[in-house]
């Protein structure tokens, strides 16, 4: 029987999902963070080669964390939702129906912002439920021009986070609920690990084009060819010694697989309707990878050809990311 427990850590309110047999999801109201998630082996399936962390009857800790300490202000926003927009706008400046914005810095060391804003909101409990198959929390935020500084729209966001056995999958609907248009992109950053470095992993990922960046990790323009370069990971290849900080076009069925020689897999779905690109980073310890589902690539507010997002008044996106034990 799955169980839901109200808990805090680091001083923030927290809900607890847990299977009983090892599943567990871990949920801050600050911002929807996905704070900690541990996933049983499929049915059958043996435990391998586990590495340190393991939980109970096989299920495996599968998310790098930051300290309690960190969690209002981690540099790696590990595990945070990013909305209303993912990376990086250069200065904090778009322009969007002839007008231009100006948001918040919250990067000091390049002026840019980044990655929204729902990370430092508290997000409402809007239900909840669990039984014999699985648990689900759901949470909610609304956005009204006003409340942050260069984003005058009306938006609501909803996510659903379910766990099962094996399973894990969180789902979101973005709504526009102004009088006029509004742009947004949206973004989930989990770092994944699978235990030892990341150089030893491999990725199985279709995307079949990537987003080049200058020196600054700024867009040049367009999308180039995966063949041939260090971002084609197809046919499935080791991670290797190389630093990784790109954007792929999804698979076109939005599925990829992140594995360990003789130890676990990780499987994950993310619906290319919402998230029609997937960005790749590996932080300097190398111990995890973030695999994050993207609406739009950096700076897509100042370059809509990548794909940024625009809502009508009443109109609603929505999209899951599923995460599965291999």
């Amino acid at each position: 029987m799955f169980r839901i427990t109200r808990t805090s850590i680091g001083g923030r309110g927290a809900t607890l999902l847990s299977s009983g047999r090892g599943d567990e999801l871990l949920v801050l109201d600050l911002g929807g963070t996905v704070r900690e998630l541990a996933l049983s082996p499929p049915p059958g399936a043996g435990d391998g080669d586990l590495p340190d962390g393991a939980a109970g009857r096989g299920a495996l800790n599968l998310l790098s964390r930051c300290d309690p300490e960190s969690i209002d202000d981690d540099p790696l926003f590990r595990g945070k939702l990013l909305f209303p927009f993912n990376d990086r706008i250069p200065e904090g400046r778009y322009r969007f129906a002839g007008e231009e914005h100006r948001l918040r810095i919250n990067s000091p060391e390049d002026g840019s912002a980044i990655h929204g804003f729902l990370y430092r909101r508290s997000m409402e409990r809007v239900g909840e439920s669990a039984d014999e198959d699985g648990a689900r929390l759901a949470l909610r935020d609304r956005l009204r021009p006003g409340d942050e500084a260069g984003y005058p729209f009306s938006l609501s966001l909803r996510v659903e986070y379910r766990l099962g056995y094996g399973r894990f999958v969180i789902s979101f609907v973005v709504r526009n609920e102004g009088r006029g248009p509004a742009p947004f992109a949206l973004g989930w950053h989990p770092y994944f690990t699978l235990g030892g470095r990341a150089d030893d992993w491999v990725l199985e990922h279709g995307g079949e084009r990537y987003v080049p960046v200058d020196e600054r990790l700024m867009p040049r323009g367009g999308l180039v060819d995966v063949a041939g370069s260090p971002f084609d990971f197809r046919s499935g290849r080791r991670l290797g010694a190389e630093s990784l900080d790109i954007a792929l076009s999804a698979p076109a069925d939005g599925r990829w697989r992140l594995s360990r020689k003789g130890g676990a897999a990780i499987d994950f779905e993310a619906q290319p309707a919402l998230f029609p690109f997937t960005q790749l980073y590996l932080p300097p310890d190398r111990a995890s990878i973030a695999l994050e589902p993207i609406a739009s690539p950096t700076d897509a507010f100042n370059r809509p050809e990548l794909g940024l997002q625009v809502l009508g008044p009443g109109e609603e996106r929505r999209g899951a990311v599923a995460v599965r034990r291999g």
